[in-house]
């Protein structure tokens, strides 16, 4: 969650966080309010979160040798700017959009990859399907929420909902998933 201009922003992540307990959503709204101090990440949470940046990274190097149309946006960038670059390459039809970055309204968030498919959409003769990476070799109902979240943000960008949406796990093995389910 972040809080920018007054504006309260929320992501898919903020989402799977208030199913985990509500109490973490009300400690970030309030953080400033009551002087909160944000806990250290622990060395374990550390050390998963590399593995993870290194599967992400692993299974980008992958599609990108599958797909030669590819775009990276840049994650250094403001979100808007991101947003814009984002529906610029949608639009453009790459295979592969990596670090996509969606807005819709105080939701927002940003996918690992867009993959082009041979659906219809108000793109053209072709649509995206969100795929996102994990570490974890026994993926969770969350993790299927915050693909759901991302598939939703994609559909006002193309004008439809994706038919699939795609957790690879940390074995690399695919999971696919129907977003209407």
């Amino acid at each position: 969650m972040r809080i920018s201009k007054n504006k309260t922003l929320y992501s898919p992540t903020d989402l799977n966080n208030f199913v985990s307990c509500k109490y973490h959503i009300k400690n970030d709204l309030l953080a400033d309010d009551l002087k909160l101090k944000k806990k250290e990440k622990s060395a374990d949470l550390k050390l998963r979160i590399e593995y993870g940046k290194q599967h992400e990274t692993k299974y980008f190097k992958l599609l990108k040798n599958k797909n030669s149309l590819s775009i990276t946006i840049n994650p250094h960038q403001t979100p808007e700017k991101r947003f814009e670059e984002t529906k610029l390459a949608l639009t453009k039809g790459y295979k592969l959009i990596y670090k996509a970055y969606l807005i819709e309204k105080d939701f927002r968030g940003e996918c690992d990859f867009l993959l082009k498919v041979k659906n219809k959409s108000k793109l053209g003769d072709y649509s995206y399907e969100v795929h996102e990476t994990k570490v974890a070799k026994n993926l969770k109902s969350l993790h299927v929420l915050q693909i759901t979240g991302y598939s939703y943000l994609l559909s006002k960008i193309q004008g439809n909902i994706p038919i699939n949406m795609h957790l690879i796990d940390g074995a690399s093995k695919i999971h696919s998933f129907k977003v209407s389910e």
